[in-house]
């Protein structure tokens, strides 16, 4: 939040979004097992809040709207890197040369490539992630909430005021192992879930979801290469620990 106060999209996104004060994982039987006080620990760091959960649209829309016109550019594929001196070459277009390249562009990173030979693996999980009109419980509006369960994990926090955000992943040695599933097959992958885990998942058309097998980068030698630099998306790892605390197995409905 103090990142986005100093570029000037603070407040606005803070009205358009949720500020969180609490996150928690809890098992199915709603036994809490981790709890951070996020509110108290942005107070402690001398913020007035640490945790933000907006919708990614609202997001870039503000963070666009800071800045000058013809700033951003985008349907721009690119083709290559140069790191010394840095330069980005387009499939449609010239080659630019900026005093900075930065690499944020997710776990399949064009620029990436142009400074390590690493590549993603799968890793042996498989994510559907999704977006629905029905709210979070009252009481839960302010907490970003994990469920453990036997079948998988499944995640949710609300992103507007009528707005929530969802995740569930399930383990799998091959994403063929999980296939695309209707609503029904959701429900019933997670029917030990407590409420409102059923009610996120019957209540997302399945065009507001989406089915990604989750992939990790090993570990990198250099997070930069002169000025071209990989920052957050492109270093995103699903490590196997974190598969293994999150969910079990897999159980075909």
């Amino acid at each position: 939040m103090a990142a986005l106060g100093r570029l000037g999209a603070g407040e606005t996104l803070a009205s358009r979004g949720v500020l969180l004060d609490e996150m928690e994982i809890r098992t199915t039987a709603e036994t809490p097992l981790v709890s951070t006080d996020v509110a108290t620990l942005a107070a402690e760091l001398g913020y007035d809040h640490a945790l933000l959960s907006v919708h990614r649209a609202d997001l870039i829309e503000e963070l666009v709207a800071t800045l000058p016109d013809s700033t951003v550019v985008c349907c721009r594929e690119c083709e290559s890197v140069g790191t010394a001196p840095p330069t980005v070459s387009f499939t449609d277009g010239p080659t630019v040369s900026p005093s900075l390249v930065v690499g944020a562009d997710g776990v399949g990173s064009s620029v990436r490539r142009w400074i390590t030979s690493t590549t993603p693996e799968y890793a042996g999980a498989v994510a559907f992630r999704g977006l629905t009109d029905a709210p979070v419980p009252d009481e839960a509006t302010e907490r970003g909430t994990v469920y453990w369960g036997r079948t998988g994990s499944f995640g949710y926090a609300a992103v507007g005021a009528e707005q929530t955000w969802w995740f569930a992943s399930v383990s799998a040695s091959t994403p063929r192992e999980v296939p695309e599933l209707t609503p029904s097959s959701l429900r019933t992958q997670f029917n030990e879930f407590p409420d409102p885990v059923p009610t996120l998942l019957g209540n997302t058309a399945p065009e507001d979801r989406v089915r990604t097998p989750m992939t990790t980068v090993p570990p990198l030698e250099t997070w930069a290469h002169g000025r071209v630099p990989l920052i957050e998306a492109p270093l995103t790892r699903w490590n196997r620990r974190s598969r293994r605390e999150a969910h079990t197995h897999w159980r075909t409905p």
